[in-house]
């Protein structure tokens, strides 16, 4: 049976997997519903007080999506000087508790040679009521992964200015998740591709966030083209 519900440009889908038992659970987004140089519905923001802006950009605004796909919507992280402290943040909260599945999302980080924008720590978070449980995104010229109460880096394998597609494969039974970009397994310098969840998470995840997860006050600019989230959930 099927359970669909869509608000905005948001789909949710929650369908029965195993009588009894499991639900397969789909919530995915391409902003392509939503209003240019405004808030996507459904998302809770934060860490936009002081000189930071977190809203829907297409050909029309400024600044333009850069994805060059006729019709595109993407949303923008952009933090300046004037943001030292705060983390834009965009949150979707009340998800059914996420147990195992993965968190597929594209992202481009602007990097200019001027060094007018920088690349940032841009993350995505799957949490349980605040208690964070997979981190993994974008620090500067690496990429960051949360591995328990530590930070793991990767250097050299994410494209400035380009898109770039993770792919994070997560349970909550094991405690662990995987990571791919563009397709390729992401590994630490000795052979490590599994990583553990950064607090226990019990009933599972129901809360997805982004943000620019760095407290310095460097100018930084990253566009989120879509993201889609497929698990299982217990009814």
């Amino acid at each position: 049976m099927i359970f669909p519900h869509s608000f905005s440009r948001t789909l949710m889908t929650l369908t029965m997997a195993l009588p009894g038992s499991l639900f397969a659970f789909t919530f995915s987004t391409d902003f392509s519903k939503d209003v240019p140089d405004a808030t996507p519905t459904g998302a809770v923001l934060s860490g936009t007080s002081i000189g930071s802006v977190i809203k829907v950009v297409d050909a029309s605004t400024a600044p333009e999506d850069p994805f060059g796909i006729d019709g595109n919507k993407s949303l923008l992280f952009e933090k300046n000087e004037e943001g030292l402290n705060e983390i834009p943040k965009a949150q979707w909260e009340n998800l059914p508790d996420l147990t195992a599945g993965k968190l597929t999302f594209t992202v481009l980080s602007i990097k200019e040679a001027a060094g007018i924008f920088v690349s940032p720590v841009f993350v995505a978070n799957l949490s349980q009521n605040g208690k964070n449980g997979v981190m993994a995104g974008l620090a500067g010229d690496s990429l960051i992964l949360r591995d328990g109460k530590s930070n793991v880096y990767v250097k050299g394998v994410w494209l400035p200015n380009e898109p770039n597609t993770f792919e994070i494969a997560f349970s909550v039974p094991s405690q662990t998740y995987t990571v791919k970009l563009n397709g390729e397994p992401v590994k630490t310098a000795d052979g490590k591709s599994e990583f553990s969840f950064n607090t226990n998470i019990t009933s599972g995840f129901n809360q997805l966030g982004f943000s620019v997860a760095d407290f310095s006050n460097r100018s930084t600019r990253v566009f989120l083209d879509k993201f889609e989230v497929t698990a299982e959930t217990t009814p």
